[in-house]
């Protein structure tokens, strides 16, 4: 019975999130699994279920990381289990305390905040609190509570809920201060931003140029590199240019391009519109490659350049170097990403622009390092 509330609440879990994206769901979603942590006599019990809950939930969510080979997907998804075991644990350590739903909903969140930082800078793909993205109304939370407090609220609902289901009553002490604490964080919010300008529209033309499949190893860079000026040169049609031309992650392997840099100059300069590049390299001196995103302007000129400073563990570096030796899949990352240093802003026609490359806009912290400035 357990085991299968567990399983539900992955379920739950899996239509909040995408590919479906049902948000409204994800308030409920832990409630079968609270439930069954609130019923267990023996608190131990609770980390099997937060690990059976996590288990099948990112089996199915990160099923997309077969593309790199099962072992990647197997580690990951246990790694990411073993959090919600932790998860788990907390919850049935706290759940008899004073103001317990409140507790279980922290010891969720708390999980969550782990797994963004730990292991080798976290992977924070799959938290409860970006489900709620596509909820108008609700997602507006995010600008005073952060995609953290989202996690939080929406795991606090549903041990409210689950808390009902077996004590029977209303747990208005939880209620109460999680109210008061929410009702004054958004106030303070709001006294301090409301009367913002919301300034003027700024046009984004964001270029897809897509990846061959099956892999063309010969001519692979060429054809990624040729799909962006194609798709791009169609703007030329348009008298109504946009503000800037944003190319996605990797669109040029400028060792294998040498080209390819006064290409998309002249092309800028024929559109008369600045663009955002994604760009790699590999520097051989320091047996490393960039991930790079340069700023061009209106006239050709590459005025900057940000280099990714948060790379994938096993995807972009390996920091298990010995896993080298018998992880043939491993092959794929022959030279480690060389990190960038600084959060650059770049000034795109006197607008300030970011751009966190990738893996990068997973983290809240990373991204708000660029809000800031």
């Amino acid at each position: 019975m357990a085991l299968g509330l567990s399983l539900s609440s992955s379920a739950l879990l899996a239509l909040s999130s995408e590919p479906f994206a049902f948000a409204p769901v994800a308030w409920v979603a832990l409630t079968p699994l609270f439930v069954a942590i609130l019923r267990e006599p023996k608190w131990r019990w609770s980390a099997l279920y937060g690990f059976v809950c996590g288990a099948a939930y990112f089996a199915f969510h990160l099923s997309w990381i077969f593309l790199f080979g099962w072992m990647a997907w197997v580690g990951l998804v246990l790694v990411m289990s073993a959090f919600s075991a932790a998860a788990g644990w907390a919850a049935g350590v706290v759940r008899r305390l004073p103001l317990a739903p409140a507790l279980v909903a922290g010891a969720w969140t708390g999980a969550e905040l782990l797994r963004d930082r730990i292991p080798w800078g976290g992977f924070s793909w799959g938290t409860l609190g970006t489900s709620q993205a596509a909820m108008p109304g609700v997602r507006w939370l995010a600008g005073t509570v952060g995609a953290f407090g989202l996690t939080f609220l929406t795991a606090f609902v549903a041990a409210v809920v689950a808390d009902r289901v077996v004590a029977g009553g209303m747990p208005w002490g939880s209620i109460g201060l999680v109210g008061a604490v929410l009702v004054a964080l958004v106030a303070v919010d709001a006294a301090m931003f409301a009367g913002a300008g919301q300034g003027r529209p700024f046009e984004v033309a964001v270029v897809q140029g897509n990846v061959p499949r099956p892999y063309d190893e010969l001519r692979q860079r060429e054809r990624v590199f040729e799909g962006h000026m194609r798709l791009t040169r169609t703007l030329l049609d348009d008298p109504a240019r946009p503000d800037l031309v944003v190319w996605a992650e990797d669109a040029v392997r400028s060792d294998v391009l040498p080209d390819a840099d006064a290409q998309i100059a002249a092309l800028a300069a024929e559109l008369g519109t600045p663009m955002l590049v994604g760009r790699s390299e590999t520097d051989f001196v320091r047996e490393g490659f960039l991930n790079l995103v340069d700023h061009i302007d209106e006239a050709g000129t590459t005025v900057d350049s940000y280099s990714k400073r948060h790379p994938v563990p096993f995807g972009e570096y390996v920091p298990v170097s010995f896993l080298r030796r018998f992880v043939t899949t491993l092959d794929q990352v022959p030279y480690d990403m060389l990190r960038g240093s600084e959060p650059t802003v770049f000034d795109v026609s006197g607008t300030k622009v970011a751009a966190p490359i990738c893996f990068e806009s997973v983290f809240p912290r990373d991204v708000r390092v660029f809000a800031r400035k």
